[in-house]
């Protein structure tokens, strides 16, 4: 598909956006923007995280794991399902 094309699909989806929401799209598109040119993280900044969780307690840090499982399943699902409309 073209660039033109796929720029007229955009405005085509953003113009069926209710008024209310446009502004939450607005700041979507604008942050999204913004972090093409942020910096790739380093490995010293990742490695800052490494032990963060070690004092939780095990069963909390379990349920953790379940919910972040169960946000990912969700997150990338409904990506997938938007993705496959567009076409």
């Amino acid at each position: 598909m073209k660039k033109s094309a796929m720029r007229d699909k955009i405005f085509d989806e953003i113009e069926k956006i209710p008024d209310e929401k446009v502004s939450e799209i607005l700041d979507l598109l604008h942050h999204y923007r913004l972090g093409l040119g942020a910096k790739v993280s380093t490995p010293d900044k990742i490695l800052k995280l490494a032990g963060s969780w070690s004092d939780m307690p095990e069963d909390d840090f379990e349920e953790f794991l379940k919910d972040l499982k169960i946000r990912r399943k969700n997150a990338f699902t409904s990506r997938r399902n938007l993705e496959t409309s567009l076409d």
